[in-house]
């Protein structure tokens, strides 16, 4: 995934991708699916790799896609906060 491509074409992209696999008969598991997505990811993502893999017991896509939505939400709120300078803006002004 390239960095300025967002997560949501991103995400549809692969499903349309796993859907058209489908279709041709491919027989792919749920885990190996979702080990395909998080691998798909930019590096921007690997928080939230490590943590859908460490705190699932079993591995699926739609925790996975999740976790990289909220990790990108996250990242654009912390680049609200954050001044030009580097210094933290309060959130009321």
């Amino acid at each position: 995934m390239k960095e300025r491509k967002g997560l949501a074409e991103h995400t549809n992209n692969f499903n349309e991708i796993i859907k058209m696999l489908r279709k041709l008969g491919v027989e792919i598991g749920e885990e190996q699916i979702t080990l395909m997505f998080l691998a798909s990811l930019h590096d921007s993502y690997a928080d939230a790799e490590k943590s859908v893999i460490c705190a699932q017991k079993k591995l699926t896509l739609a925790n996975a896609q999740e976790a990289a939505r909220l990790t990108r939400k996250s990242k654009q709120v912390s680049n609200k906060l954050l001044k030009p300078s580097g210094s933290i803006v309060s959130p009321a002004g």
